[in-house]
């Protein structure tokens, strides 16, 4: 929904698109900064995803300045997002032992409710 929300469409229509889904009884939205996210491409794929970047939008000419610009209008729209679905947000800049030790935590807590 945010991708869509970002790209332009119109929250309303992007709303009913995805009204059809199951509603979850946990989300857990991985916040991780720009510069982090840049780091983690490049040890995974050596280089950046034209679409991850949103190159698409005309944000920059320059890969990097259009993913991090792209990558901060995403984290605004799942602010949002978090505000009316209430889902949980985790660090994600942490090492993944740690954000895997909360996310277990954070499950664990759910599946005993």
């Amino acid at each position: 929904m945010a991708r869509d929300m970002v790209r332009g469409m119109d929250p309303e229509w992007v709303k009913n698109l995805y009204g059809i889904a199951l509603k979850p009884d946990a989300v857990f939205y991985l916040k991780v900064s720009p510069e982090h996210l840049i780091q983690r491409n490049f040890m995974k794929n050596h280089t950046l995803d034209y679409w991850e970047s949103g190159m698409d939008l005309g944000l920059s000419m320059d890969m990097f300045d259009s993913f991090v610009k792209y990558q901060k209008l995403l984290a605004g729209k799942f602010r949002e997002l978090q505000v009316v679905h209430g889902f949980t947000m985790v660090n994600g800049n942490r090492s993944v032992d740690a954000v895997n030790r909360e996310l277990q935590r954070q499950i664990d807590s759910v599946l005993s409710n």
